[in-house]
C-alpha cells in the first residue's frame, strides 16, 4: 500500500529553516552553542551560508522541514555531482544538512533525521602550485580595489605561511 505524506502546515519551510539555522546572528544552534562555551564562528556560518544559498537555487521550493526524506537529500547531492560541483563543497553540503537536521530532530521539530546515513563523497584535494616571483610581484603590483588591508592581510600571509584564520586572528 503507497504511504500518504500530510503536510503539517505549522512546519518551517526546509530553506526558510537552513538559511535562518546556518545565520550567525539569528541561529538557535549557534545560540545554544554560545552559550554551553563551545562557540562558532561566524565565519563559518558565513561560509555555509553562502554555498547553501548557492546551491540550493530551485530545490526544495515550497517543502517543508517535516516533508524532508533522505532520498530527496541523496538526490540534492547526487545532481550537485553531476552538475560538476567537487566532491569537497559536496561534503560540506552534506555535512550543513546533518547538522541542520539532527539539530531539528532533537529539537522535536521532525520525527527522525533524514540526514542519517547519506554518503560521502571523494574529495581528491585540487593540485596546488607554488606562485613564481614573477606572479608574487604581479600580485602586489595589482590595485587590490583600493583596499589596503586585504593587500596587507595577503602580503603578511604570503610572507609567513599563516592561514586566513590566522591572519584574521
Amino acid at each position: 500500500s503507497e504511504q500518504v505524506k500530510i503536510s503539517d502546515k505549522k512546519s518551517p519551510l526546509f530553506l526558510d529553516y537552513l538559511y535562518t539555522f546556518w545565520d550567525y546572528e539569528n541561529s538557535p544552534y549557534v545560540k545554544k552553542k554560545q552559550l554551553s562555551g563551545r562557540g562558532m564562528k561566524k565565519s563559518t556560518c558565513m561560509g555555509v551560508l553562502c554555498r547553501i544559498k548557492k546551491h540550493t537555487k530551485g530545490c526544495f521550493d515550497g517543502v517543508r522541514l517535516t516533508e524532508i526524506e533522505r532520498k530527496t537529500l541523496e538526490a540534492f547531492l547526487l545532481d550537485l555531482r553531476e552538475k560538476g560541483v567537487s566532491g569537497s563543497t559536496t561534503n560540506v553540503m552534506r555535512k550543513a544538512l546533518r547538522v541542520a537536521l539532527k539539530f531539528a530532530y532533537y529539537e522535536g521539530l521532525i520525527p527522525y533525521n533524514p540526514a542519517d546515513g547519506l554518503i560521502s563523497f571523494n574529495a581528491p584535494p585540487k593540485p596546488r602550485g607554488i606562485l613564481t616571483r614573477d606572479e608574487v610581484l604581479a600580485l602586489f603590483k595589482a590595485s587590490w580595489g583600493g583596499n589596503r588591508m586585504i593587500r596587507a592581510a595577503n602580503l603578511l600571509a604570503s610572507q609567513t605561511g599563516l592561514r586566513l584564520g590566522e591572519v584574521l586572528g
